[in-house]
């Protein structure tokens, strides 16, 4: 729907849209500039964004740039409230008279709910409890305390719901999470379950999408790989190490030590720390049983002025 000009317009007016498909009650900015037409005048021009029923939803003052005599203004609005097609114009404006009108069209969306899953162990043993947490992430930063979440399994079994706690996740202002504890399936393979959020009815529409969660279930444990960190000039212990058995993995504790604990099998372990180079051994457990491991850490001394005139 276009309004009457009251004169032939001269100008035609280029339109952006920020963002271009916006969230539901969203704020976004609706950018004009000229680009033909007439001299403008360099003062008295208005901006005026007009809704479907030609009400007027925001003005602004033009700017006249004045190398090329090209006019801008920006005007913030809020999207409309219901999903779908938005027909707006926008009229460029000298007192009374319309010097140039252009459509403003855009999609509105549902606020998309996306799920967010961590600290899932590498490796869980069939039948074993594990732990995991979920976070709940809105496309316009809705807060998503007591929003409710399922985890389902691959044929859509609903193993577990709960809500979102009430404090955000560290670094964030806005993902709540929940920690979940399950039992894993009692055979080994590769599984894929889902986390789908549940609608949390708001005023505003929200639309919730699952995330997959890649479990890797493998047998249960018989033997055990103990790992003591060791710098190699100190001999002081090395905290906080990363130890790999694939696929499982741990870190060394305050005292340098860690262990991890596997099926029978062959195993190259790695163990990796700040500074230092990567440690490796194997370790056929299926012949030696548990196994004890020093890893000495050499230190990854880091390149300098002497490096280039060796």
């Amino acid at each position: 729907m276009t309004e009457e000009f009251l004169v032939e317009p001269t100008t035609s007016l280029d339109i952006g849209i920020d963002p271009p498909t916006p969230d539901a009650g969203a704020s976004l900015a609706i950018k004009m500039s000229t680009k033909d037409g007439t001299p403008l005048p360099a003062e008295g021009l208005e901006a005026v964004l007009l809704d479907a029923r030609m009400q007027t939803l925001a003005t602004a003052t033009v700017d006249i740039d004045e190398t090329d005599g090209t006019g801008r203004a920006s005007l913030n609005v809020t999207a409309p409230a219901s999903v779908g097609e938005c027909r707006w114009s926008l009229a460029l404006r000298a007192g009374e008279e319309t010097l140039a009108q252009a459509d403003v069209t855009f999609e509105v969306r549902a606020h998309a709910i996306a799920p967010i899953v961590w600290n899932v162990p590498s490796a869980i043993s069939a039948g074993e409890m594990f732990r995991f947490h979920v976070g709940l992430r809105c496309s316009s930063a809705c807060v998503s305390e007591n929003w409710g979440f399922v985890v389902e399994d691959a044929d859509g079994q609903e193993l577990h719901s709960g809500v979102m706690g009430s404090t955000p996740a560290p670094g964030t202002d806005a993902l709540h999470f929940a920690e979940v504890e399950l039992r894993a399936p009692d055979h080994d393979g590769r599984y894929v379950w889902r986390v789908r959020p549940v609608d949390p009815g708001l005023d505003l529409p929200h639309a919730p999408a699952a995330a997959d969660l890649h479990l890797n279930v493998v047998r249960k444990p018989d033997h055990v790989i103990r790992v003591l960190a060791l710098d190699a000039l100190s001999r002081e212990p090395v905290a906080r190490a990363k130890v790999v058995a694939h696929p499982f993995r741990t870190m060394t504790d305050a005292e340098g030590r860690a262990e991890i604990a596997v099926p029978a099998g062959a195993y190259t372990v790695f163990v990796s720390g700040h500074q230092y180079f990567a440690f490796r051994q194997t370790a056929d457990l299926a012949q030696q049983g548990d196994v004890e491991i020093v890893a000495e850490m050499h230190v990854d001394r880091a390149y300098d002025e002497v490096d280039e005139w060796a």
